[in-house]
């Protein structure tokens, strides 16, 4: 005995809200990706060019950082799905066996 029970439907029923954070975290790497900052908007100050490439890089860099982040989530929402349905799987296979054995 391991020491622990998994509730196969449990964990079924929160693969779709880790799928959900999945994409709230790729909308929000779509909203910093898309993020720049118009020099002539901040007036006529000196640094304003360079503030505004800064933050532009700043913003792409952290924007695919959220994209792979979104893509990790994703695949553990998916493996979670999977361990799921092998765990059911076996579950089924383990029952039939029994049945079988009793039958005998």
């Amino acid at each position: 005995m391991t020491g622990f029970e998994v509730d196969p439907s449990v964990l079924g029923a929160g693969a779709p809200r880790i799928y959900g954070a999945a994409d709230l975290v790729g909308e929000a790497a779509g909203l910093l990706n898309g993020a720049q900052i118009n020099a002539q908007a901040l007036g006529d100050v000196p640094a304003a060019e360079a503030f505004a490439a800064a933050f532009g890089e700043f913003a792409g860099s952290h924007g695919t950082d959220l994209d792979h982040g979104s893509a990790w989530i994703d695949d553990a929402a998916g493996g979670l799905t999977q361990g799921v349905d092998a765990y059911r799987q076996a579950e089924e296979q383990n029952t039939a066996g029994v049945r079988k054995v009793g039958r005998s």
